[in-house]
């Protein structure tokens, strides 16, 4: 009589390939990095809602997102290249930050 189940050494394959695709997740990521920062006025004062634009100096491509309540923003995940980091906000002077180094 076959009994159903599972064969020993198929779950073993299975979860070694299941550890492989989490170590492979987790190298794959080695070359990322990211920029956060909080964004104020003069006075020191969080600022909400400013859009803030990063763009990779080599590439010229951007992201763009928006502080939060608290003056916070955060990217993830970017390459290890040269940055440029925008903050724009209507009523409030455009502040742009060159050369920011993730790595």
């Amino acid at each position: 009589m076959k009994r159903k189940g599972f064969h020993p050494h198929g779950v073993l394959v299975l979860l070694l390939f299941l550890v492989g695709l989490i170590q492979s997740n987790l190298w794959a990521q080695v070359d990322r990095g990211g920029i956060v920062g909080t964004v104020s006025d003069s006075s020191g004062a969080v600022v909400p809602g400013v859009t803030v634009t990063i763009t990779n100096v080599g590439t010229n491509q951007s992201t763009k997102l928006s502080s939060d309540v608290n003056g916070s923003y955060a990217a993830n995940l970017l390459h290890i290249v040269t940055y440029s980091v925008t903050a724009e906000k209507e009523g409030f002077q455009k502040t742009i930050q060159s050369n920011v180094e993730v790595g």
